[in-house]
């Protein structure tokens, strides 16, 4: 398995680049924790 690095760091303020929406990060998962449905209803062009 190939390991990731995380694109943020704890206490990162990031903003949205679409809307106006700014947020701070507080947790990273090092491993998707969803469900396969849940990522099925994010359109494919827009998914991370």
């Amino acid at each position: 398995m190939k390991q990731r690095d995380a694109k943020f760091n704890i206490g990162d303020v990031v903003r949205h680049r679409s809307f106006p929406f700014r947020g701070v990060i507080f947790d990273v998962d090092p491993e998707f924790a969803n469900t396969e449905e849940w990522w099925n209803s994010i359109p494919a062009e827009v998914r991370p």
